[in-house]
């Protein structure tokens, strides 16, 4: 019989490209892992995944089993949510608020916003590194609010479902070690960085290696992307002269590491508020979008770097570089 921990290691897979990651991120060993995907393979009649050395990419069949799973998931776990309230006696006419968060300098704000203009709001948060994925579950009703990143470069899509608003593009800095012979200049050439290691954090936005490629690309290079580490981690490789990585500019600094603007600015990300359209936080969204905004700013005054690559880069009387305007 079919059951939603099926359904999850296929998601778990799909999401991951390895059976051994997907195991570690289900907490449960490579060996019982790959014992229900064969029992599921045996269920569906046909193999869900071709396994070679570069991980584990899904078949026809499993596509279309990961596609009904995205779906059929968050219901499943509203129904539990919701069965939950019901029997702890809990009001559950009061309107749900989930909301899912990318790391950066807006969630505290647009949850102290949304606090404000909903109080009997029952608001819950969640971290998901994947704006795709995001924006997923806000199509299918397992969201209500989204605080996401995206690159300019590599816009993703806007389902009808979802009312996006978009709150600043900001250009990405490169991290260095302070020792580093171009840590002294005040921007430097991604051209330069040709023989650097670098680092692709593994709680940064999803499609960032695709970004890093496309940018090193435009300027002639190939990357060498050698650590996938937390951004703890990377810090301490890059304080240490070992690596460099990409950090949005509001970042806050480190000892032994310096922040620095890249030239002509290659390196884009958006901030992005999307709401649920159905939701009855849909006509909050642009009160959210502002709520961020201005958190945004505070942060960035905070950033010495920043503060000097706005004054060299703004137009005379502008108090802040231009945002793309929003799309609803």
């Amino acid at each position: 019989m079919l059951e939603a921990r099926h359904l999850r290691i296929v998601r778990a897979i799909s999401d991951t490209g390895s059976l051994t990651k997907a195991a570690v991120e289900l907490g449960l060993t490579q060996p019982a892992l790959t014992h229900q995907l064969h029992r599921m393979e045996r269920m569906f009649g046909g193999t869900l995944f071709v396994r070679d050395r570069r991980g584990a990419r899904p078949t026809a069949l499993g596509l279309h089993v990961i596609e009904r799973a995205r779906v059929v998931l968050p219901s499943m776990d509203a129904l539990v949510r919701e069965a939950r309230i019901l029997a702890e006696g809990q009001d559950s006419t009061a309107p749900q608020v989930r909301v899912a968060i990318h790391p950066s300098p807006l969630p505290v704000a647009v949850v102290a916003a949304l606090r404000e203009l909903m109080p009997c709001g029952q608001i819950s948060l969640r971290t998901e590194s994947s704006g795709q994925r995001q924006l997923e579950l806000l199509a299918a009703g397992a969201l209500e609010v989204a605080i996401l990143t995206e690159y300019p470069s590599l816009p993703m899509p806007r389902p009808a479902e979802i009312v996006v608003h978009e709150v600043v593009t900001e250009p990405l800095f490169v991290a260095l070690s302070e020792s580093h012979v171009l840590a002294e200049q005040e921007e430097i050439s991604l051209a330069d960085l040709s023989d650097e290691s670098w680092i692709i954090p593994e709680d940064a936005e999803a499609r960032t290696a695709e970004h890093l490629r496309h940018i090193c690309d435009e300027a002639g290079i190939v990357p060498t992307v050698a650590y996938r580490v937390t951004s703890q981690v990377a810090r301490d490789l890059v304080a240490r002269g070992m690596a460099i990585t990409l950090f949005q500019p509001t970042a806050a600094a480190t000892d032994g590491l310096v922040f620095r603007p890249l030239k002509g600015s290659p390196a884009e990300l958006r901030h992005v508020i999307a709401v649920r359209a159905a939701s009855p936080v849909a006509r909050y969204g642009a009160e959210l979008a502002e709520a961020a905004r201005a958190s945004y700013w505070t942060h960035a005054a905070r950033s010495t770097a920043y503060r000097e690559w706005l004054g060299r880069h703004r137009r005379v009387g502008e108090r802040r570089p231009r945002s793309r305007p929003a799309v609803q």
